[in-house]
C-alpha cells in the first residue's frame, strides 16, 4: 500500500470510529543529510506527500546543519515545510545513524512545540 493511501485509510477510520469531522494535519518528520542520492530520495518522498489529500506539514531535519541543497528540494514541493538544521554530522555506522536519526526527530518535534521535553 502506498503512503498516501495509508494516510487516507487512517483518516477515514478516524472519522468513522471517533466522529472526527475535519481531518487532522499530517505531520511528517524526515531526518536527512547532504549526500549523492539525497535529491532522488527526497524528491520521491516529496511526490508521495504531494498526493496526500489532507493538510501536510513536512519537517525536514538535516544533520550537519541546514543546506541550500535541501532548501532547493523543499522549495519545489509547494508543501508547508519546516527545515531544521542539526549541527551534529551523520554517523557512518548503521547503529550510530539510527540513534542520531531518532535524536533528530525528537529535536525537530520539540523545536516545533509538538513534543514536550521529558
Amino acid at each position: 500500500m502506498k503512503a498516501h493511501q495509508i494516510i487516507d485509510t487512517v483518516q477515514r477510520e478516524q472519522r468513522r470510529q471517533f466522529g472526527v469531522k475535519n481531518p487532522r494535519t499530517v505531520i511528517v518528520v524526515t531526518p536527512t543529510y547532504v549526500r549523492t542520492f539525497q535529491d532522488l530520495h527526497m524528491t520521491g518522498l516529496m511526490y508521495s506527500l504531494m498526493l496526500v489529500s489532507y493538510e501536510v506539514v513536512w519537517i525536514v531535519v538535516e544533520a550537519g546543519g541546514a543546506s541550500n541543497e535541501t532548501d532547493s528540494i523543499l522549495a519545489k514541493s509547494g508543501l508547508r515545510t519546516i527545515h531544521v538544521g542539526f549541527e551534529q554530522w551523520m554517523s557512518n555506522s548503521w547503529e550510530g545513524r539510527h540513534r542520531l536519526e531518532a535524536q533528530m526527530r525528537l529535536r525537530a518535534l520539540r523545536k516545533m512545540g509538538i513534543l514536550e521535553t521529558f
